[in-house]
């Protein structure tokens, strides 16, 4: 990619659809970029991308199918989108979910939170390194959240589906913190091939995160547990909520200034480079993760 020329790059977003992942593809088609985002939904994915093309002037966008619930839907992607473009210059790993008061799973049988949130982004970039090392030097960005600090204890690797414990924020929190962990070892291991990879908290966003969509609403359901005190001291501590406009600059901050060309494994908050907490730090949990994780792509993976 060249950074001071984005005419010739392609860049992807995932659930590109509505809030900061469409701000993220408005504000990368503006920078003369071709953008590709991805929907779910392929009513809601149309109506976005005459929304983006309007907003940002630009007639270099598109948008294409991806349920990242779903690994044979990934692999399908994949496929397309390799088969469709020559280059993948930035990826935004933006797309995510909120579980509700009842837990739900993926198609594979994965709990849908931490499915959708890490392994699903996890096996689309490990399907599309191909192409990022070809376009080196690329970027990938991972949008997380301050709410990793909810998972105070950590992941529950004895217990990843949460069939036995379900708590829908501190199960976010546990997938806020792989998105982490999973940014860490892989700016790692793609540190010699010219692949950037790095992590932010967009910040708390005024967004349709965690609202079910018409025919998904949930049962009634026994109440919530009490709050952790992790959970309630992220609460309380919690500013006021940004637009999905502010709450992107930092993810398209980090997919296009030349200020960050080599820059890899940092953590960035409200368009500036902060600081993770120790667990955040953990190499070794990080590793951990991966190792399980592949696991888990191995054992699910599509036929």
């Amino acid at each position: 990619m060249d950074i001071n020329d984005l005419s010739t790059a392609t860049m992807l977003v995932t659930g590109g659809n509505t809030g900061i992942g469409l701000e993220t593809v408005v504000g990368l088609a503006r920078t003369g970029a071709h953008v590709v985002f991805t929907s779910r939904d392929a009513d809601r994915g149309r109506e976005a991308l005459a929304h983006a093309l309007e907003r940002s002037g630009s007639q270099s966008i598109e948008v294409m199918p991806l349920d990242l619930a779903s690994l044979a839907s990934i692999a399908q992607f994949a496929d397309r989108f390799s088969q469709a473009h020559s280059r993948l210059d930035a990826l935004v790993a933006n797309a995510g979910v909120v579980g509700g008061a009842v837990r739900k799973k993926t198609i594979d049988g994965l709990e849908l939170t931490f499915g959708v949130n890490h392994i699903g982004h996890m096996a689309l970039i490990e399907r599309l390194e191909p192409m990022l090392r070809a376009s080196a030097p690329s970027r990938v960005v991972v949008v997380a959240s301050g709410a990793y600090t909810v998972a105070d204890a950590g992941i529950c690797f004895d217990d990843l589906n949460h069939e036995d414990d379900y708590h829908s924020f501190r199960v976010y929190g546990e997938s806020k913190l792989a998105n982490i962990w999973y940014g860490m070892e892989l700016s790692r291991r793609l540190a010699d091939a010219g692949v950037t990879v790095n992590m932010l908290n967009p910040g708390l966003v005024t967004t349709e995160l965690g609202k079910p969509r018409p025919g998904e609403e949930q049962p009634a359901a026994a109440p919530a547990p009490s709050r952790s005190v992790a959970e309630q001291a992220l609460f309380d501590s919690l500013p006021k909520p940004v637009t999905a406009e502010i709450g992107a600059r930092t993810s398209i901050k980090l997919a296009t200034s030349p200020d960050l060309e080599g820059v890899t494994g940092s953590w960035w908050s409200a368009g500036r480079p902060a600081e993770l907490n120790s667990l955040a730090l953990d190499a070794g949990q990080a590793e951990r993760l991966w190792t399980v994780s592949e696991e888990v792509l191995r054992l699910h993976e599509p036929g």
